[in-house]
């Protein structure tokens, strides 16, 4: 099987194969964020915070028969949440989709201590 990359500004926009398994495309917004990927059976877009930038929710549609119907869509929240009292610093911190999805390490308070 050879696999062939097309980049556009570098950035990786399509992925094909030559065997049957399906081609991937992904888009990008301005800031060089993910806004849908797709591969002909599942697509999935991505919603950021106009805000923060940070990354809120995945939604993933599969058209699990391939007649171009989605069947299944699942919405995966990524946004901010927060464990002190004032919401004051974070807990979880939403990642984009090709790293860790969530981060769970040290968190500290507003004075820089460990929580």
């Amino acid at each position: 099987m050879v696999t062939t990359y097309g980049y556009d500004a570098g950035m990786l926009e399509t992925t094909d194969y030559s065997d049957s398994t399906p081609d991937v495309t992904q888009t990008y917004d301005n800031f060089g964020r993910p806004v849908e990927t797709s591969n002909g059976i599942a697509k999935t877009t991505y919603a950021y915070d106009a805000v923060t930038l940070v990354l809120n929710t995945e939604t993933v549609f599969y058209d699990i028969d391939g007649d171009s119907t989605y069947e299944l869509i699942r919405v995966i929240d990524r946004k901010l949440t927060t464990n002190s009292p004032n919401n004051s610093f974070p807990k979880h911190v939403g990642q984009f989709p090709r790293s860790p999805a969530i981060w769970r390490g040290k968190t500290t308070n507003t004075s820089g201590r460990a929580a």
